[in-house]
This record gives C-alpha cells, structure tokens and sequence, in this order.
C-alpha cells in the first residue's frame, strides 16, 4: 500500500490542529457542591443555564454531596486559548478560592481535515487512510477495535458492539476506531497514559448531527496519568507557551513495505504467515499483527528460553508516511502558536 501517487493532502483537504478537550483538577478551599461550580463557570462563560459544553464532577464527595475535589472538562474555543483558560480559572478562583493551582488531569488533541471542494466520498478515503497507517499499538482490552460512535451502548451490548481488527474484521471508515484501554471505574481497571481515536466526525459530543461542511476525517490522542507528567503537562501553568510539537511523535503514520520487501529472505512458513494477513488486512499498519513485537535477549531470545516479548515503538515491516507526519509537525507548531504569551 502507498500513498506517493496521491494528491498533496493539503491541496485537498484543509487541515488543523486543535485541543478537543481539557479536563482539570481543582481543590477548593471550602467544601460545596459541583453544581454550583457548574453555575458560576456558566456565568463565566456567558453560557444558558441549559448549556452542556461544561461539565463538572466531584472527586470526593461526602455527605450532601459536598466536595472540595472536582474534574472540570472544558471543550472548543475555552479549550484552544491559554490565556482563556487562565481567566476561567482566575474567575473560579476569586468565587470558590482555591487551595492550589488547577492540574491537567486529562487533554485531547485532534488533527482535523476538512473537505475543500471535493465530495464526502473523499473524507471517508482520508479517513480510511489514517485508520489504515496509524502507528498505534494496544494490548488486552486496549487492542485496536472499531464500533459506531452514533451510539453509546453499556455493559454486554457495549463488548457486543466492538469488532476487534485482530478477529479479522476490515476497517470500516463509517466506525470509530479506538486504540488502547479507556478504563472502566466500576472494575478497577486504569486507563491506558495515551489512546488513539480516528473517524470520520458527522456528529458533536452530544451525538447531534452537524453541518456538512463540518464533517471532518479526524485523528486524535487523550493523554492522561503518567503522559501528562512525561510531557510536562501536569498543572495548567504548563500550557503557557506550550510547544506542542513536541507531541507529534504520538500521531505518527506508517505505511507498510510490499509483501517483497518483508518476506525477502524468510522461510515459507514466515512468508505464508505474512501472506495470510497482507490478505486479510488489506496491507493494513493498524490492523497487521506481525512486526509488533521483539523479544528482550536473555539466552536466544526465544520466549522458549525465557525470553519476554514487547511492543516496538514503530512497527518494523513499514515505513513512515513523510506526508502526513509532516503535516502532524507543522499543524501542531501552529497550535503553539495560539497557546504562546
């Protein structure tokens, strides 16, 4: 599979970075209920009191549901400005002071490409093509699957909805395709430091339908835990001239070599192996399972002789898509531009 023949992309698609959305932990001096911070960030932000672009939640709530922890998620333009942000808080701050500076407990950061004067049909190719080269790798819960973001099913219906590449479904642009494990609460189970989402975006937060002309092919990563600390995103100061090119490793693309080039000196077994699944992933870098793992050498390296497998940091049968992951680096500098003093 190859992409040099392709239009440039930007000729094509009109393309930005953005932060989707921002959550942040603030401890207030005094216990109260998160309603009231919702209310007062409401006034702040000019927003109806039925407004559903701020959402706040207590971490330790007690007794009437009184908290002097709580998550606020801030999305869009609040989310896109650092001097925003600052006023928010500021403003929070001066209603329900706080006893220390707001931390960063989770971002998002999307790459969006919007279609100039071509049809549908070719976001849905862009969007195949970010499915098909994301350089994302999960393991367990967090294996790269697909489901329809138009719905949000729970418990058995939610494990029921996931088609999990490795199974042998096809990608499907009209899904999302989520990598990594987004934690489930009730169970224990932590959020993987970094996910990936790519699809192609017809609908808001809400699940709302929007406006043709906003439909979008997007690829997007959520940090948060111990990412956000290895990025230096830990307190919201930490946004300030923020350069978030720093970040672009974290959205790179590949694509994979032809089936030539990775079975060029292999035995028969290796080469029907990777024959199998050339076939059944349609040359996918996502969905491929062979070239993701190397064995730590402790005799041979064989897990047989006590060798343990793990994850390379890019998939070793592919090369890099120089298009795109130049686009990720310029598109994320002018981010940092909006979020410089």
């Amino acid at each position: 599979m190859s992409y040099t023949s392709t239009p440039t992309i930007q000729r094509t698609f009109k393309v930005s970075a953005c932060v989707d959305w921002i959550e942040l932990t603030v401890n207030t001096r005094q216990l109260t209920q998160f309603r009231h911070l919702q209310r007062a960030l409401r006034l702040i932000l000019d927003l109806p009191e039925s407004a559903r672009e701020i959402r706040v939640e207590p971490i330790n709530a007690g007794a009437g549901n009184a908290a002097d922890r709580f998550t606020i998620r801030l999305h869009d333009e609040p989310a896109n400005s650092y001097h925003e942000l600052s006023r928010i808080m500021a403003a929070l701050d001066h209603k329900f002071p706080f006893a220390s500076e707001p931390e960063i407990s989770g971002i998002e950061i999307a790459l969006d490409f919007y279609k100039r004067t071509q049809s549908t049909a070719g976001l849905r190719e862009m969007t195949h093509r970010l499915m098909t080269s994301i350089a994302a790798h999960g393991e367990g819960r967090g294996k790269a699957r697909q489901y329809d973001p138009t719905i949000n099913p729970t418990g058995k219906k939610k494990s029921l909805a996931m088609r999990y590449l490795e199974d042998g479904h096809r990608i499907d642009p009209g899904l999302m395709l989520y990598i990594g494990d987004g934690g489930d609460p009730k169970l224990g189970i932590k959020r993987d430091p970094v996910t990936h989402q790519v699809y192609f975006k017809t609908v808001d937060r809400n699940r709302e339908a929007i406006a043709s002309d906003d439909f979008r092919a997007r690829a997007e990563f959520t940090l948060t835990g111990a990412a956000l600390k290895k990025h230096n995103l830990s307190y919201l100061s930490g946004l300030d001239g923020y350069r978030f090119q720093r970040l672009a490793g974290l959205l790179h693309f590949r694509v994979l070599k032809s089936l030539e080039a990775i079975t060029r000196g292999k035995n028969i077994f290796f080469k029907a192996t990777v024959e199998h699944y050339w076939d059944r992933t349609s040359g996918s870098v996502t969905a491929f399972p062979v070239g993701w793992l190397k064995y730590e050498r402790y005799t041979d390296g064989k897990p047989r002789h006590g060798g343990h497998s793990k994850v390379v940091k890019h998939h070793r049968h592919s090369v890099a898509d120089e298009e795109l992951n130049a686009l990720v680096r310029k598109k994320f500098a002018e981010l940092s531009k909006v979020f410089s003093t």
